[in-house]
């Protein structure tokens, strides 16, 4: 019986942990290689009203930096994209600078600055606050079990 080599070089490292998997647990278990990637050469660059997002991708999971500048508003700008009355994406957020607000649906309000984190579910707007552009990272996919 062989032993188990967490540095064999045959992409199997994590077989044994795989039995009962999903295709996509198997997938994620046995991947061989690490990714590196940077915002300076994004998979995907969009420039709706008053923003800019470049999207760098890791398979079904992307991190998205955003830069939306003062006065940006999803009901005013995205709105007529996405065709939705609100935002119906989950979105797990890390401010960089700036300010953001988020109105759900319900009235509920969450007012974001440099350094907070939150988890914003569907149904909701969202809007730049003050008069400095909000930098901030949106972590897709890390956030479908909410």
């Amino acid at each position: 019986m062989s032993r188990w080599n967490p540095f064999s070089q045959q992409g199997t490292r994590f077989k044994h942990y795989s039995e009962g998997k999903s295709k996509k647990e198997k997938e994620l278990a046995t991947m061989s290689t690490s990714q590196v990637k940077s915002f300076n050469a994004p998979d995907e660059t969009r420039t709706p009203p008053k923003a800019n997002m470049e999207i760098v991708k890791f398979g079904d999971m992307s991190i998205v930096r955003m830069i939306c500048e003062p006065g940006w508003r999803w009901s005013e700008h995205m709105r007529p994209i996405a065709g939705t009355q609100s935002c119906q994406g989950t979105h797990f957020t890390y401010i960089i600078s700036g300010h953001f607000r988020t109105v759900m649906d319900d009235g509920t309000v969450d007012d974001l600055g440099p350094g907070d984190i939150a988890i914003t579910p569907p149904g909701h707007d969202a809007m730049v606050v003050g008069d400095e552009p909000c930098i901030l990272f949106d972590f897709q996919g890390a956030s479908r079990n909410v």
